[in-house]
């Protein structure tokens, strides 16, 4: 079961199909990237394979768009925020990040 992907206006969101199969409200993500990133492109893959078994919605953020966001991440991206708070950045271990997404998941109420 693939991840639905929806127009934002601002880009695409990934919804897991198990959020979206189930009605579940997913964890947001944030996907900060730059076009012409392989590591951006190999962490929005990455993240499209877990969204087939976790109620997530990732929304790509392209740093170039903004000159602050830009000099913050330029030499760190992928970076990868929920909650406020960064939980992956470059180099992105995919175990790593999804046993992080796993426990952020299960402290949500409900």
């Amino acid at each position: 079961m693939a991840a639905k992907r929806t127009s934002t206006g601002r880009g695409y969101y990934m919804i897991s199909a198990v959020a979206h199969k189930y009605s579940i409200h997913p964890q947001t993500l944030r996907l900060y990237e730059r076009e012409g990133c392989g590591l951006c492109r190999d962490a929005r893959a990455l993240l499209d394979r877990l969204a087939r078994r976790l109620p997530i919605a990732v929304e790509p953020v392209d740093i170039a768009a903004d000159p602050e966001l830009e000099a913050r991440h330029f030499l760190e991206i992928p970076v990868i925020e929920a909650a406020g708070r960064i939980i992956a950045r470059a180099p992105i271990s995919a175990a790593a990040l999804a046993a992080e997404l796993e426990a952020l998941l299960s402290e949500r109420p409900g």
